[in-house]
């Protein structure tokens, strides 16, 4: 609704259509709605983590957004060994798909964890390590 009102303003009228997730998925899978409301609230460790989202024949590609600078840009970092080098390549990655891209980003936040400084390893879980902490160690 937020999102709505907002758009009204600039002259953009909506008509949400508020669907079960089932049959939400299934027509995003399709490509069958001209404009989607979808959450990517996951928490990236890694700029692979959104190649799903944004590469040609990736997985959750809603968009259909199909670009071969942009899948070659993604390629080109995941195989970066250098890290500045492939800070580099995401940065223009980064730019590109704020070009190119049909989304629009609603609201971006930063998730912090609290720990002590002994805590390493420590991250915020999320979908790709299950919320697991397998890998913490205490340095103490």
């Amino acid at each position: 609704m937020l999102a709505k009102e907002q758009l009204a303003k600039t002259g953009i009228d909506l008509e949400l259509d508020v669907q079960e997730s089932a049959t939400f998925l299934e027509q995003i899978d399709k490509l069958r709605n001209p404009m989607v409301a979808q959450p990517v609230g996951l928490r990236m460790f890694d700029p692979d983590q959104l190649s799903r989202y944004f590469v040609t024949e990736g997985g959750s590609s809603w968009t259909g957004l199909s670009d071969p600078g942009e899948d070659a840009l993604f390629e080109t970092q995941s195989r970066a060994l250098d890290v500045a080098e492939r800070k580099k390549i995401v940065r223009e990655l980064e730019l590109r798909l704020l070009d190119i891209t049909p989304s629009v980003a609603l609201l971006w936040r930063r998730g912090n964890i609290a720990h002590w400084p002994e805590v390493k390893n420590c991250f915020r879980g999320n979908a790709f390590n299950n919320n697991k902490f397998q890998d913490v160690w205490l340095a103490k």
